[in-house]
């Protein structure tokens, strides 16, 4: 709710006011920070989700390395060790 208390409960996109819903820009919908956050009426959200052209400005490509950089299995390892001790 955070979204909509900061942006507004209106369609980013096209205005409208009814169905707002919350789109993760990045797709993951764990990263509730509010730069990756946007407000969508459902019609748009929809949109976005099922690829249709003139949408891909709401949706960022997971082309940057996963948060907290590479993940070798070495450090797996390291990890999974601390959890357990």
């Amino acid at each position: 709710m955070k979204c909509i208390r900061a942006k507004g409960e209106m369609c980013s996109e096209c205005g409208d006011r009814e169905e707002i819903e919350v789109h993760h820009i990045d797709s993951n919908r764990l990263n509730n920070e509010l730069e990756n956050l946007i407000p969508l009426c459902h019609s748009c959200h929809m949109c976005v989700h099922n690829g249709e052209d003139g949408y891909e400005h709401l949706t960022e490509k997971l082309s940057q390395e996963p948060p907290g950089g590479d993940v070798s299995e070495e450090k797996i390892g390291r990890e999974m060790g601390s959890i357990h001790d």
